[in-house]
């Protein structure tokens, strides 16, 4: 898996050219779930799989009732609520969530992303695919211990691991962070994110200065040759 977040349906077309293998897809609260269905046709007609985030927390009924409607491949991945062990959300909430996930359709599998600022403890075999976002720099302290905490969390988990790195810095550190999660054998990587701009604009704001790009990856040439690596 080659995935990325926040992806406009126009860079669809970049993106698979790039050898991303899955687009995220998230619930809109203005358009609603028309706005998914659309999004999710708009993948498909680019040969792309996705990962559908949706309102799970407020609106259980709809995103139910439109999993049980859309046109899903077992390849796709249901995102389940967003960094729980950061957010409160219990290890059985998720998985009662999942049960009823698998009750509409048993081939569907499930996608949760854990904090690194937190413990990751309790919630192994939540999903089908465990991921790990991790943000910083790869020379700091909590990056060097990362690896050891994944590898307890990876003893006791039956499913898949995935790596969420960021798209941050530099190219080189896109390189760099590549390599960081092969060397824990990890592959399947969901990048943060295409919308760069959008979180350097929220830092610029906060803080006065920025680690990431001032432009999105369509506008991003030196982080798209970094990007453009084969996922397997």
């Amino acid at each position: 898996m080659k995935a990325i977040y926040h992806i406009p349906p126009s860079q669809y077309a970049l993106a698979k050219s790039l050898g991303f293998t899955h687009v995220n897809i998230y619930w809109d609260a203005t358009a609603g779930y028309a706005n998914s269905e659309l999004r999710l046709t708009q993948a498909r007609e680019h040969g792309l799989k996705v990962i559908l985030a949706l309102d799970f927390l407020n609106d259980l009924a709809g995103a139910l009732q439109f999993l049980n409607q859309a046109d899903l491949f077992s390849t796709d991945l249901i995102y389940l609520p967003d960094e729980p062990n950061l957010c409160a959300i219990k290890p059985q909430d998720l998985l009662l969530l999942k049960y009823k996930i698998l009750q509409i359709n048993p081939c569907l599998q499930t996608l949760v992303v854990l904090s690194w600022i937190h413990p990751f403890a309790g919630y192994e075999n939540c999903a089908d695919v465990v991921g790990f976002d991790f943000y910083k720099r790869l020379y700091e302290a909590s990056a060097l211990a990362l690896p050891f905490r994944i590898e307890a969390f990876r003893a006791k988990h039956c499913g898949k691991i995935c790596g969420v790195p960021a798209v941050k810095y530099s190219p080189a550190h896109v390189r760099n962070q590549i390599w960081y999660w092969r060397l824990q054998g990890i592959r399947d990587l969901y990048w943060y994110p295409w919308t760069c701009s959008q979180e350097a604009a929220a830092d610029l704001k906060k803080n006065g200065h920025t680690d990431w790009p001032l432009f999105d990856v369509d506008r991003l040439p030196e982080y798209q040759k970094e990007l453009a690596y084969r996922a397997v």
